[in-house]
């Protein structure tokens, strides 16, 4: 899976309408309709305001916009999900130009403006994690510090007493190694805990 850092924009023209698309990082679908809208306030005499989004949690949606049924929304999600995005939005406004394009012409044209938006997207890799509780003793800091870091975790939260307790985010796929190690390195003196909740962590591509 993979995650916008940060919007782009694109642009095609086709037999008089212009089509302009914005891609962009969202959390949730409320904040993807708060994009699709904002798009819509900016370009306010536009025609149309198609818009697709999906999440990593696996949900998505998409609206034509009084388009014929499946010939915008559709095929914007379908980017999205060849490009492996989630946590995205896809919004393209179009300014009809006075000439029909016809089913095929519509998709195609509404897929190139896709395109040519996340074509000007820097995306990261990501993996769907695990929240750990770990629970060991100060002196095994270095120990710990070192394992979290071969594993690509990322600390959460830390709080301190006695003992160090932290949370931690480790992708699915190393958190049986990473507890192997924990428990090796510390000869046995760390807690480690699941605590039920996942994320996201970033990963090597």
């Amino acid at each position: 899976m993979r995650i916008p850092a940060a919007p782009g924009r694109g642009e095609c023209r086709v037999r008089g309408s212009r089509f302009l698309a914005l891609a962009a990082p969202v959390s949730s679908l409320e904040q993807a309709l708060d994009v699709r809208d904002g798009e819509r306030r900016t370009y306010h005499d536009a025609t149309h305001h198609v818009f697709a989004a999906r999440l990593a949690s696996g949900e998505s949606r998409s609206d034509d916009d009084g388009e014929p049924a499946g010939t915008a929304g559709r095929p914007i999600l379908s980017l999205l999900e060849a490009a492996e995005l989630v946590n995205a939005v896809l919004v393209v406004t179009r300014y009809f130009g006075g000439t029909k394009l016809g089913p095929g012409g519509l998709a195609r044209a509404y897929g190139d403006a896709g395109r040519a938006a996340l074509a000007a997207v820097t995306a990261r890799s990501v993996a769907v994690a695990r929240i750990l509780h770990i629970l060991y003793s100060h002196p095994d800091t270095g120990f710990v510090t070192r394992a979290l870091a071969a594993a690509n975790g990322r600390v959460e939260s830390t709080r301190y007493g006695d003992r160090v307790h932290i949370e931690v985010a480790v992708a699915e796929t190393m958190c049986e190694d990473l507890c192997a190690s924990l428990v090796n390195v510390t000869a046995g003196r760390i807690e480690v805990s699941d605590s039920g909740k996942t994320g996201l962590v970033t990963v090597n591509p």
